[in-house]
């Protein structure tokens, strides 16, 4: 289970499939992660103005619904908040280095939760991922 509290310890998630959102939160909050979630990228920059020093990693899928994309909210999330790690996801997207900017982490989908959730503790930890 992580142990983390303070400054930039919260995850923020964006993900339109609501099962998979769901089913996210329950495992990354069962293993001690602090979870904020929205269905939209819109959303996500509502919530990153105010909340942006308490975020530590953005996880957000490609596809989303509402007029930004997941890779565009990554974009804009390293270019106003550069201390935010990104993590980009998606089952249909054939990505290239190029898409995230550096040192974004792309997952496809489908991913394992547990696995997901010890990779964001590690990146919590300030540990290197292999």
């Amino acid at each position: 289970m992580f142990d983390s509290a303070g400054p930039r310890s919260t995850i923020l998630i964006v993900e339109d499939e609501a099962l998979l959102l769901m089913a996210l939160i329950d495992e990354l909050e069962a293993e001690g992660l602090s979870v904020l979630a929205v269905t939209n990228a819109e959303a996500a920059l509502v919530i990153l103005e105010t909340r942006h020093s308490e975020i530590a990693i953005l996880f957000t899928d490609v596809n989303l619904s509402g007029a930004m994309d997941g890779l565009s909210l990554a974009r804009v999330v390293h270019s106003r908040w550069g201390h935010i790690s990104l993590w980009v996801t998606s089952g249909r997207f054939a990505w290239n280095e190029d898409d995230l900017p550096f040192p974004g982490r792309f997952i496809s989908k489908p991913y394992l939760f547990p696995e997901l959730a010890a990779d964001f503790c590690e990146t919590l930890r300030g540990t290197p991922l292999s």
